[in-house]
């Protein structure tokens, strides 16, 4: 079952990769890929083995991975895989120092995302874009995307605050039909006490 290895595979190797373990990450990873060849969860992983070798300092080869990631994206037409993937080379570029490619794929990134209304994506390419301009020392444009991150952040804490108090809301209407369905059943069994009693 290839697409479970590739699931699995991918999942674990990111687990390496937060852990800073990238030796085992690329071992997973690399099981992914090959489990993955073909289909359209192939630029996932390649876009994971890429950040895996920006950390490594392996910019070229890092951007090799994103590059060929989102060029089968594009193919593909995934529009928030192609969102993502032109972040993750963005910030391949930008760490290796090529600031112009960078802030083109991260104003690409942007341009795709904003009506799939990605803001992680989209917070993440302002945030490269802030800093690219800034190693340019173009401080109204850094100073402009500093701005857009700000107000892309605090509609995400908004999403997340709306989401905390609908679950928080959810779960107590199901505390209180909890509460109405063991009143209920107290009545019940009352009621079945006094029908036996009676007879």
């Amino acid at each position: 079952d290839d697409y479970s290895i590739g699931t699995s595979s991918v999942n674990v190797g990111e687990i390496y990769y937060k852990l800073g373990n990238d030796s085992t990450a690329l071992q997973y990873l690399y099981v992914s890929e090959k489990a993955y060849q073909g289909t359209e969860n192939l630029p996932y992983t390649l876009n994971a083995i890429g950040r895996v070798y920006v950390r490594k300092n392996l910019f070229d080869k890092a951007i090799g991975y994103h590059r060929e990631a989102y060029d089968i994206a594009r193919k593909l037409d995934t529009k928030l895989d192609q969102t993502q993937l032109l972040v993750g080379l963005g910030q391949a570029q930008l760490a290796k120092g090529a600031t112009a490619p960078a802030i083109e794929a991260f104003r690409q990134a942007v341009e795709i995302g904003m009506p799939l209304n990605a803001v992680t994506e989209i917070k993440d390419a302002y945030q490269g874009l802030t800093a690219a301009f800034s190693k340019q020392k173009d401080f109204a444009n850094a100073f402009k995307y500093q701005e857009l991150l700000l107000s892309i952040k605090d509609t995400i804490f908004n999403i997340n605050t709306t989401k905390k108090l609908g679950t928080l809301q959810f779960a107590f209407d199901l505390e209180k039909k909890e509460s109405q369905i063991s009143l209920l059943n107290k009545d019940k069994e009352l009621q079945e006490q006094e029908i036996r009693r009676q007879k």
